[in-house]
């Protein structure tokens, strides 16, 4: 399981790298793409506008006649307060810029499994796949503009897991 969190979590933060080089986040003095998994971060940081959170959910069985392939539940969050220039008059087109983004660097939905535990990292002999993004409705916090993006990861087990 632990290799397709990890897969997905660096594809994503790659492809976000490519679709908006601009959305960065700087944690603790480093500076990387924007995008965090809320189980490797300090929660304080989860207030933090711009960024896509990510938190995975209940794991099981993709269901009968699937052989072995498993469904994990993953939440992505992410707000915006919009810009300075605007006086944060413009969350809701941030937000809509946010939201082609994620669907950016979603697709394609499918990518081989890498093991990132090794140095250098090594590539394992299957895929993982995930659902396209369902879309909540956009919830205001204030000034601050959030909203959640729930899909569905897919992949089979490492072995010994």
């Amino acid at each position: 399981m632990q290799m397709a969190k990890d897969t997905a979590l660096v594809t994503w933060a790659e492809r976000l790298r490519t679709v908006n080089p601009a959305r960065k986040v700087t944690v603790d003095g480093v500076e990387r793409p924007a995008l965090l998994a809320c189980e490797n971060e300090r929660p304080e940081l989860r207030a933090t506008a711009g960024v896509y959170w990510v938190s995975w959910g209940k794991v099981g069985a993709a269901g009968p006649g699937t052989q072995g392939l498993h469904a994990m539940a993953c939440e992505i969050t992410y707000a915006s307060s919009g810009t300075e220039q605007m006086h944060g008059c413009d969350r809701g087109r941030e937000l809509t810029r946010m939201d082609a983004e994620l669907r950016a660097l979603l697709h394609p939905a499918t990518v081989a499994k890498v093991d990132y535990s090794q140095e250098p990292p090594v590539e394992a002999h299957t895929s993982i796949t995930w659902s396209g993004p369902q879309l909540a409705e956009a919830e205001q916090d204030g000034a601050v503009l959030r909203r959640t993006a729930q899909l569905v990861l897919y992949f089979y087990p490492e072995e010994g897991a």
